[in-house]
């Protein structure tokens, strides 16, 4: 796979969701867009409880230029994100390749009754070395009130650099490209209007 693919990846991952808006009215989706476009996403890692991994420091993780952010809070299953924590495995794999430019960061805001056993599951994980922040100031939130509460908001790249938006000659937010398996384009779309959503799925399903 290489950049221009992993850009494209990525891209399509992160605004997937945008199309699929459960019902929001659209006029409010476009000022949650906005909102997010004109505030900077902080990521005070340093004042969150670092609990993985076995095979690689914290450090070697937060000077990455491209940060995958997700994010799990305390409105959220906390015990279902810990499981679904396997699910990344396999993007993670395929981009190993940049490692020393992206780094991936999982935060976990639970309730305070399952801190503990929140804390001990993704401890205990096996198979998944890759960085897990406890975030039990909820320090996430207090440093991002501009950040919407729906969970589709809460998984994102944070390109410092434009790197992405550079490689991928982005006009316009959201932008979304499909993939074969074959890591070829066969799909681009820019920007939302209701009833892009079902073009969307039927190019997916053509893939299957």
């Amino acid at each position: 796979m290489n950049k221009f693919m992993l850009m494209i990846f990525f891209l399509f991952l992160l605004v997937l969701g945008y199309a699929y808006v459960c019902n929001d009215d659209t006029r409010v989706m476009k000022e949650k867009i906005g909102i997010l476009k004109q505030n900077k996403i902080s990521l005070p890692l340093e004042r969150m409880k670092y609990i993985c991994h076995r095979s690689m420091g914290e450090n070697t993780q937060i000077n990455k230029s491209l940060k995958f952010v997700s994010y799990s809070d305390s409105m959220a299953c906390s015990s279902c994100a810990v499981d679904k924590l396997y699910t990344w495995i396999d993007l993670i794999r395929k981009t190993e390749s940049y490692e020393n430019k992206l780094g991936y960061y999982f935060i976990f805001f639970p309730k305070m009754k399952e801190w503990a056993n929140v804390e001990f599951a993704i401890s205990t994980l096996s198979h998944f070395n890759y960085p897990v922040y406890m975030d039990t100031l909820g320090i996430f939130e207090r440093s991002n009130p501009h950040l919407p509460h729906n969970q589709m908001f809460h998984t994102f790249l944070l390109d410092e650099n434009s790197d992405l938006k550079r490689a991928m000659n982005v006009q316009m937010q959201p932008s979304v490209f499909i993939l074969d398996k074959d890591g070829n384009v066969v799909y681009t779309h820019n920007g939302y209007t209701p009833g892009s959503e079902e073009e969307l799925f039927d190019q997916i399903l053509k893939l299957q």
